[in-house]
C-alpha cells in the first residue's frame, strides 16, 4: 500500500510539474504576444505617422485638389487626358514655333535681297568711278569680292546666332553624338552652299572686267536696284516689326524656355506625381497589412491563453477525480486537497528516510520469498528421490524413441546447415549481381535523364531546349525597350514551354496571358519583342531606324493613342521612325510625310511635305 502511495504520489507530482510547465509556457507566450502586440502596435503607430506625412505631402502638390476630385479608378484615365492635352499643347507650340521659323526665313531671305542689292550698287558705283584708271578699278574689284566675302561669312555667323538663339537644337554637338551621319550631310549642304557663293564671287570678279563696257546699263540698273532696295527696306521692316511680335509672344511662353524643357518638365512632374502616389498607396497597404498581422497574433495570444486556462481547468478536474478515486479505495486512509499539498511539500530528506524504510521493508519481502522457494525446491528433490513405480521394460522402450527421436534431430540439423551454407553460397553469388545491377542502373539513370532533357526522336525536346535559351535572351532584349515604351508589363517565359505570358506590374505582378491584352497593349508588346529581334540580331549594333507597314487600322482611338505616343517615345530617344498608313488621325501627328499623290494616265507623284 505504501508503494502503491509513493507511486501516485509520484504520479500528482508529475502532473503538478507538467501543469507548472504548461502555466509557465503559456505565461510565456502570453508575455511575448504582449511584447509582439506592443511592438506592432509602436509598428502601427510609426506607419500611420508616415501615411499622415505622405497624405500632407500628397495634398499640398498643385494637382492633389484635382485627384482628389476624381474617382481612384478614373485616376488612370485622367492622367491619360491631362496627358493627351500636354501634347496637343505641345504641338500647338511646336505649329507656332514652325511659323516663326519660316518668318526668320523670310527675314532672312529679305535680308539676302537687301545685302545683295547694296553690294551691286557698291560695285557698279566703284566700277563707275574707276572705270577711267584700270589698276585702280582692279584694286576697287578685289577690295569689292573681299568685302564681299566678309559680308557673306558675317552673314553666315549672323545666321548660325540666330539659329542657335531661336534654335531647333541648340546642342549641336548632341545632335553631331546622336546622328553623326545626318549632321555630316547638313554640314556638307552648308559647305556647298560656301563654295557655290565662292563661284558667284569668283565669277563677279570675272564679270567686273567689263563692267568699263556696260556702264551706262550699270546706271539704269542701279537706278532700279535702288528702287528695289526701298521696297525690300519697307517689306524687310514690316518682317522686323512681325518678327519682334513673335519674338515677344515666344518670349511669354513658359517664361521663354523651349518647347523640349517645358515637355520634360510636365513629364517628369507627371511621372513623379504617379510614382509618389504609387509610393503613398504602398506605404498605405503595408501598414493595412501590418494591422492585419497585428490583429491575428493578438488573436492567437487570446486563443492561447483561453488553451492554457482550459489546460489548467482540465488538469484540476483530474485532480479531482483521481482524489475521488483514491477516497473511494483508500477509505482508511482518506485524501483531500489539503492532505496532497501537505504529503507533496514534505522535503528531501523525510521522502529519503521514507525510501529506506520502503527499501528495508522490500529486502525483508525478497529474502522471504527466495527462502520460500529454496524451501519449495527442496520439497521438489526430495519427491524426486522417491522409487521409480516404472518398470525396466517400459524405460527401455522410452530410451529407444528418445534415441530415435535424438537422430532425427541431428538429420534435421544436418539438412538445416546444408541449407544454409547453399544460402550462403547464393547470397555471395546475388551481391556480385546486385554490384553489377546497381552500376547497370547508374548507368542507365543518366541516359534517362538525358532523355528526359533532350530525347526525342525527331530532335524536338532538344530543339526547345535550346530555343529556350535563345527566347530567355531574347526577352531580356524585349524587356528592356519595354521597360522604355511601358513600365506597367514585363514579359516572362511560361516554365518547361516556349509560351510567353505578361506580368501586370500595376497590379500586383498579376500573371497575364497575351490573349488578354488589349490591341494597343498588344501593339506595344510586338513592338518591344521586334526592337529585342532586331538587338538580338544586330550584335552589338544599334538600329536607328523602324518602319512599320499599316496594322494600325483596326485600332481604336485611345489605343491608336498609346501606339502613337510609343512612336513618339521612340523617335524622342532619337531613333528615325517611319510609318506606312493612311488614317487620317496619324497623318495629323506626323510633321514630315511622303505622300504619294495620284495623277492621270496610271501616274504618281511623291512628294515630301513637312507642317
Amino acid at each position: 500500500m505504501l508503494a502503491d502511495l509513493e507511486l501516485q504520489v509520484e504520479t500528482c507530482r508529475q502532473a503538478v510539474a507538467d501543469l507548472d510547465s504548461q502555466t509557465a509556457t503559456a505565461q510565456a507566450n502570453r508575455d511575448n504576444s504582449q511584447q509582439r502586440l506592443r511592438e506592432l502596435t509602436t509598428e502601427q503607430s510609426k506607419f500611420t505617422g508616415v501615411i499622415q506625412k505622405n497624405t500632407a505631402e500628397l495634398q499640398a502638390h498643385p494637382l492633389a485638389a484635382t485627384l482628389d476630385s476624381i474617382q481612384p479608378a478614373d485616376r488612370a484615365a485622367w492622367f491619360a487626358e491631362y496627358h493627351q492635352f500636354v501634347n496637343q499643347h505641345l504641338i500647338k507650340l511646336k505649329a507656332e514655333e514652325t511659323t516663326h521659323r519660316q518668318a526668320g526665313k523670310k527675314k532672312t531671305t529679305a535680308q539676302d535681297v537687301r545685302d545683295r542689292a547694296h553690294g551691286q550698287q557698291a560695285t557698279a558705283r566703284d566700277a563707275l568711278n574707276q572705270a577711267q584708271i584700270q589698276f585702280d578699278r582692279t584694286i576697287q574689284i578685289l577690295q569689292a569680292a573681299t568685302a564681299r566675302h566678309n559680308e557673306i561669312t558675317k552673314r553666315l555667323n549672323a545666321l548660325l546666332l540666330e539659329l542657335s538663339a531661336v534654335g531647333n537644337d541648340p546642342d549641336w554637338q548632341q545632335a553631331w553624338r546622336t546622328d553623326p551621319l545626318a549632321y555630316h550631310r547638313s554640314q556638307q549642304q552648308h559647305a556647298e552652299q560656301w563654295r557655290s557663293q565662292q563661284k558667284r564671287v569668283e565669277q563677279l570678279t570675272a564679270d567686273l572686267s567689263g563692267l568699263a563696257i556696260e556702264i551706262s546699263g550699270f546706271t539704269r540698273i542701279v537706278e532700279e536696284k535702288t528702287r528695289q532696295l526701298n521696297r525690300a527696306a519697307e517689306e524687310f521692316a514690316k518682317l522686323d516689326q512681325q518678327l519682334a511680335e513673335k519674338h515677344g509672344q515666344r518670349q511669354s511662353l513658359f517664361e521663354g524656355r523651349s518647347v523640349a524643357e517645358v515637355e520634360a518638365a510636365l513629364a517628369d512632374a507627371i511621372a513623379n506625381t504617379k510614382t509618389q502616389y504609387q509610393q503613398k498607396d504602398t506605404d498605405r497597404q503595408a501598414a493595412t497589412n501590418a494591422q492585419a498581422s497585428a490583429s491575428a497574433i493578438l488573436m492567437q495570444t487570446q486563443d492561447a491563453a483561453s488553451k492554457s486556462r482550459q489546460t489548467a481547468e482540465q488538469a484540476s478536474a483530474v485532480l479531482e477525480r483521481w482524489i475521488d478515486q483514491f477516497t473511494i479505495s483508500h477509505p482508511a486512509e482518506p485524501v483531500d486537497r489539503e492532505r496532497l499539498q501537505t504529503l507533496l511539500s514534505h522535503d528531501k530528506a523525510w521522502l529519503t528516510q521514507e525510501r529506506a524504510a520502503l527499501q528495508e521493508l522490500a529486502d525483508a519481502v525478497r529474502d522471504a520469498e527466495t527462502t520460500l522457494r529454496e524451501r519449495q525446491s527442496q520439497r521438489l528433490d526430495h519427491e524426486r528421490q522417491r522409487a521409480s513405480s516404472e518398470s525396466k521394460e517400459s524405460i527401455e522402450v522410452e530410451q529407444t524413441q528418445i534415441t530415435d527421436d535424438l537422430e532425427r534431430a541431428k538429420q534435421r540439423v544436418t539438412e538445416a546447415e546444408l541449407h544454409l551454407r547453399q544460402d550462403d553460397e547464393r547470397r555471395q553469388r546475388n551481391s556480385a549481381l546486385e554490384h553489377a545491377i546497381a552500376d547497370q542502373d547508374a548507368k542507365a539513370k543518366r541516359w534517362n535523364d538525358l532523355d528526359d532533357l533532350i530525347g526525342s526522336a525527331k530532335g524536338h525536346k532538344f530543339r526547345d531546349y535550346a530555343q529556350g535559351f535563345t527566347l530567355d535572351i531574347l526577352l531580356g532584349y524585349a524587356n528592356h525597350h519595354l521597360h522604355d515604351l511601358s513600365r506597367r508589363y514585363r514579359l516572362e517565359r511560361v516554365e518547361n514551354s516556349l509560351a510567353l505570358m505578361v506580368i501586370d506590374q500595376d497590379m500586383g505582378d498579376e500573371h497575364r496571358s497575351v490573349h488578354s491584352l488589349s490591341g494597343g497593349e498588344s501593339f506595344l508588346v510586338s513592338l518591344a519583342l521586334a526592337l529585342g529581334l532586331a538587338s538580338l540580331s544586330s550584335n552589338r549594333v544599334r538600329v536607328e531606324s523602324l518602319f512599320i507597314d499599316e496594322g494600325f487600322g483596326s485600332l481604336d482611338a485611345e489605343t491608336l493613342r498609346v501606339a502613337m505616343d510609343a512612336l513618339d517615345n521612340l523617335q524622342a530617344q532619337g531613333r528615325k521612325v517611319g510609318v506606312i498608313s493612311h488614317l487620317q488621325e496619324m497623318t495629323e501627328r506626323i510633321g514630315v510625310q511622303i505622300q504619294v499623290r495620284r495623277q492621270s494616265g496610271g501616274k504618281s507623284c511623291v512628294e515630301v511635305a513637312e507642317f
